[in-house]
């Protein structure tokens, strides 16, 4: 199962539970309630520390409340936002004030952004009733992938999503379509993705995920290739000599019947002055779209009357 880590965690973990409850008091001359007495059933607007007025709220409405919405700083450097917590470790201490508030500069914003919301969505999970608990998982998801993805791996635009996703499915090489399908699911903003998260579905290493979307960046579609193809050797034809070789193979050889590697390993061998292995043959043939035939049984009666007295005396002999 994926988990989320970063700096400060081990302080803030638990945090949620620290936190004093308090009292609820209502604010009669800001009530709007007629002549009704204004009571904690009506709707209301809480004024305070947002982390105390959910842990007020928890004792009346854990476990009942349907949705909840949030829209908490983006963490994108611009908010000048302070973090106050208040937790009670000297090491947390030291370390968030560093630096306040905390800005596009601050390279360490990320962590202390987590550690602000960590125990608020502690006591918003306590708050919701059990099935709509991926509400608020997927309203927290998408803004802090959102962040990650444009800050730690966005993907460039060479294609468009769509195209991405064609591409790796029409793609018949299992190499590159393993690629194209890893640039994809990272570049889906419908469903953000971390590189590990890519890694555990495509079953690769998160390191090779990383090291695929900076080619990918900076390269393009050159990326995607097999580069494992020919270990970077130079093919044995080049372009013009591949084509020739492919015309040559719409007739029969010389000494007929059907072409095989020896045969083509014979052809590049007099092309090229030099001797060729039968294997390399064999892989031109391949590389072209021939695959192995084997010749359909003749009948028997097109044997010579030789062949047919040594084929009953093998039989025989059996």
């Amino acid at each position: 199962m994926p988990t989320l880590d970063f700096k400060g965690k081990q302080f803030i973990y638990a945090h949620h539970l620290t936190v004093p409850f308090r009292t609820l008091d209502i604010d009669d001359d800001k009530s709007l309630t007629s002549e009704i007495p204004p009571s904690l059933d009506d709707n209301f607007i809480i004024h305070g520390d947002n982390l105390h007025a959910l842990k007020a709220l928890l004792p009346k409405y854990a476990g009942k409340i349907k949705c909840i919405y949030i829209d908490p700083p983006y963490n994108t450097g611009n908010e000048n936002w302070v973090y106050n917590d208040n937790v009670n470790s000297p090491m947390m201490q030291t370390w968030l004030e560093k630096n306040s508030p905390i800005d596009i500069e601050d390279l360490e914003r990320h962590d202390k952004w987590l550690c602000m919301m960590w125990p608020r969505l502690h006591l918003l999970r306590e708050l919701l009733y059990h099935i709509n608990m991926i509400v608020l998982a997927f309203i927290f998801w998408m803004c802090y992938c959102d962040q990650m993805k444009n800050k730690k791996h966005g993907v460039s635009p060479h294609f468009s999503v769509e195209v991405l996703k064609q591409r790796y499915l029409e793609c018949e090489c299992p190499i590159e379509r393993t690629h194209w399908h890893i640039i994809w699911l990272l570049a889906d903003t419908t469903h953000p993705r971390t590189p590990r998260e890519v890694a555990e579905i495509v079953g690769c290493t998160p390191d090779w995920v990383r090291k695929l979307l900076k080619r990918y960046n900076a390269e393009g579609e050159a990326a995607m290739r097999d580069k494992r193809k020919n270990n970077g050797r130079k093919r044995i034809l080049d372009e013009t000599q591949q084509a020739a070789l492919e015309a040559a193979l719409s007739s029969p050889p010389a000494d007929g019947g059907l072409w095989t590697g020896p045969k083509v390993a014979a052809w590049i061998s007099e092309t090229l002055k030099r001797p060729v292995s039968n294997v390399s043959g064999w892989k031109y043939l391949k590389r072209l779209g021939y695959t192995l035939q084997t010749p359909r049984p003749q009948h028997q009666s097109a044997a010579t009357p030789d062949e047919q007295q040594a084929l009953k005396k093998n039989l025989g002999s059996g």
